[in-house]
């Protein structure tokens, strides 16, 4: 993966913005804004990395998130 992509604009800032704008419902609909959020996190990663297992991707995600680099 190329980290800076993910750091960049399209990268994690778009998701913020993404999440930002994301209506969640009331506390009795958690199965439901699970399922919305791991829509989101799919679109994410076919929006950044489209050839890449989304396993894989979030694997490769969760190693930039331990770097100092990669902390926002």
């Amino acid at each position: 993966l190329e980290f800076r992509r993910v750091l960049f604009r399209s990268g994690i800032r778009k998701l913020y913005e993404i999440l930002e704008k994301t209506n969640f419902k009331e506390s009795r609909n958690e199965l439901g804004n699970l399922n919305k959020l791991i829509q989101i996190f799919k679109n994410w990663h076919f929006m950044l990395f489209p050839k890449y297992d989304l396993d894989y991707f979030m694997n490769r995600i969760s190693e930039i998130g331990k770097k100092n680099s990669g902390r926002v």
